[in-house]
């Protein structure tokens, strides 16, 4: 094709060859046979060569060499090559880009109702870059260096639309700049550039479907709670580093609601998980951050399931109160950063004040969760009836 450098195509043997044996012998049902010995004249008749053309859903040749590269289209490319064989040999010398250039036209021609032998005209005596031009009528300047990246299969005209689509939009750089245009990587393109602040961290997504859809799920979730604002700030070209350092500062200004009765003296209720991260980063423990499985304390702290309560003075102490009921309370965790039995008096004080301002504010205040009382006591009555049934079988023996 002029302008086109010939590259070694997955197709060239399958349309050197239909090209060349249908000008010379035809076609016969569907099978093309060998000429004659020119030594002794036999046929080579274990050498028939089927073409697997036409194509019929029953039939299972299905000339790889031409799926391989023409998919749902090879029939049709099949049908185009018997009726023009200039096809095949124009095909075969054709670089990757030309081979999508003309898959795209196919495509569209069949749209238009255009017959096999205009097609098959038209991709012999046209440029490729005509041929696409007339398939997509915006292309983009750089769709032709796109279509060298996606590989040698070809695929349906919508592919070929969308990726000119994205090389308009502001994630042309993300498609541009792969070394293999995949459709994944198009679902990507497409999801960033919907949204600037995926925009701003195509750099760290790097194309990955899989982190674009969690870094979604997460811009999705702050921005239901109202609390998006550093990462709605994000600059272009930051690192993971920058986007959960954002994060973690939006999160930081989620306020819990106010529980139903106050902290001792010595004590504070935390208020927001800010608190709850400095705290957490006081005391070395998993409310930190959000990398140390903690993240079930966040969730719990935002939506009431639990209040948390702190000591002002060392040593650090917190403690979860958790919800088991209608206004009916008990620990959830209790650490210390420091001697056992300091947690221990601490709980112990806690537990007390707990219980008076439950009492006082209409709910009820559990040391111990009946649930867990519950479940120590179902293992106690089976260890109990084992034994007992083991001391019957014991007994049995002796009698």
């Amino acid at each position: 094709m002029p302008g086109c450098r010939p590259a070694v195509a997955v197709a060239v043997a399958v349309a050197v060859a239909v090209a060349v044996a249908v000008s010379a012998q035809g076609w016969q049902r569907g099978s093309l046979r060998a000429p004659r010995n020119s030594v002794d004249g036999s046929a080579f008749r274990d050498s028939s060569l089927n073409m697997a053309y036409p194509f019929t859903p029953t039939r299972r040749e299905t000339a790889p060499m031409l799926t391989s590269v023409w998919g749902a289209l090879a029939p049709t490319v099949a049908s185009m090559i018997a009726s023009h064989p200039d096809l095949g040999r124009r095909l075969a010398l054709s670089p990757s880009w030309a081979i999508h250039a003309a898959a795209a036209s196919i495509h569209a021609m069949v749209a238009g109702d255009q017959s096999m032998s205009e097609s098959a005209n038209a991709i012999v005596t046209r440029r490729p870059r005509d041929l696409l031009a007339d398939a997509i009528p915006d292309a983009h300047l750089s769709l032709r260096s796109a279509l060298k990246r996606i590989g040698d299969q070809v695929h349906d005209l919508a592919f070929y639309q969308g990726l000119n689509e994205l090389l308009h939009s502001p994630a042309a750089d993300v498609v541009l700049g792969a070394t293999t245009i995949t459709a994944g990587l198009l679902s990507v393109a497409e999801m960033i550039s919907a949204d600037p602040v995926l925009m701003a961290a195509h750099g760290a997504i790097d194309g990955s479907e899989a982190e674009a859809k969690s870094l979604a799920e997460v811009l999705r979730y702050l921005r239901a709670m109202g609390l998006a604002k550093e990462i709605e700030l994000l600059p272009p070209g930051s690192g993971w580093p920058a986007i959960v350092r954002r994060f973690k500062a939006d999160l930081a200004r989620a306020e819990a609601p106010v529980p139903p009765f106050g902290a001792p003296v010595g004590w504070k209720v935390v208020t927001t998980l800010g608190q709850l991260f400095a705290i957490g980063e006081r005391m070395e423990n998993c409310v930190a951050g959000l990398k140390f499985g903690g993240d079930h304390h966040l969730v719990d702290l935002m939506t009431a399931r639990s209040f948390y309560m702190a000591t002002i003075d060392n040593p650090p102490v917190l403690a979860s109160i958790r919800n088991i009921g209608p206004k009916m309370w008990t620990f959830g965790e209790v650490s210390i950063r420091g001697k056992r039995q300091a947690l221990t008096e601490a709980r112990g004080l806690l537990a007390k004040h707990l219980a008076t301002e439950a009492t006082l504010a209409g709910h009820e205040f559990f040391n111990t969760c009946p649930m867990g009382i519950l479940s120590g006591l179902t293992w106690t009555a089976e260890q109990r009836q084992a034994d007992a049934e083991a001391d019957d079988d014991e007994f049995d023996e002796v009698a």
